[in-house]
């Protein structure tokens, strides 16, 4: 592996670390678009939002549905503290759609304060991310048959 083109990523959430060790590149969405970040990247502060997470290692490539945080970058190492992540197998799928309905219905209602349309907006956006990822190992399984 040549080393002087990967860095250290990073994945942190309150339960646990998801994953520490040497990436190519990671993809992100960062509160005002995606983010792409390479090896001796300028240092980086951001903030986070609901989104697939993308890393492309020596090793192979992996993706993860990850909650709010932030990103950090400095010294070829990326940090994040996320709400959550998860890989493809690990998304409860029925619960992301139910919750998915239920922040629909819930948001269509006209007496909701800006604020709370606000959070269940995030809310939505996470079990839309969960949707969306989970849908990736469909589709890995799909072209391994």
């Amino acid at each position: 592996m040549n080393k002087a083109k990967t860095f250290i990523l990073e994945i942190i959430t309150p339960l646990r670390v998801k994953f520490r060790g040497r990436v190519k590149e990671v993809y992100l969405q960062a509160y005002d678009g995606r983010i792409g970040i390479l090896a001796n990247h300028s240092p980086l502060v951001a903030i986070m939002r609901p989104g697939i997470l993308e890393a492309k290692s020596w090793e192979g490539d992996f993706s993860l549905a990850v909650g709010e945080g932030f990103i950090k970058f400095t010294n070829n190492q990326a940090t994040i503290l996320a709400r959550y992540a998860e890989a493809p197998d690990e998304v409860d799928v029925e619960a992301a759609k139910n919750k998915k309905a239920e922040l629909e219905k819930e948001m269509s209602v006209k007496t909701l304060t800006s604020e709370e349309w606000g959070k269940k907006y995030w809310e939505l956006q996470s079990a839309i991310t969960r949707l969306k990822v989970s849908e990736m190992k469909e589709e890995k399984t799909e072209q391994n048959v």
